[in-house]
């Protein structure tokens, strides 16, 4: 099976921001990404995408 190439493409300058939610996951303590990490991806990625991210849900994950 091959796989398809995707490619993000980024708003018009005047389109309409979307609301969006964001998930953060942290499953072990040994994890090497943290939450502070993954909101600033997110945050990158909304930004460019046109969302205005407007919940967030934060799981701690288990401590192992």
């Amino acid at each position: 099976m091959m796989e398809q190439a995707h490619t993000v493409r980024r708003p018009a300058e005047n389109a309409q921001r979307v609301r969006a939610a964001q998930y953060l996951r942290m499953s072990t303590d040994h994890q090497s990404y943290s939450i502070d990490n993954q909101k600033d991806a997110i945050r990158a990625f909304a930004d460019a995408m046109n969302y205005d991210t407007v919940a967030t849900y934060e799981d701690a994950g288990r401590c192992a």
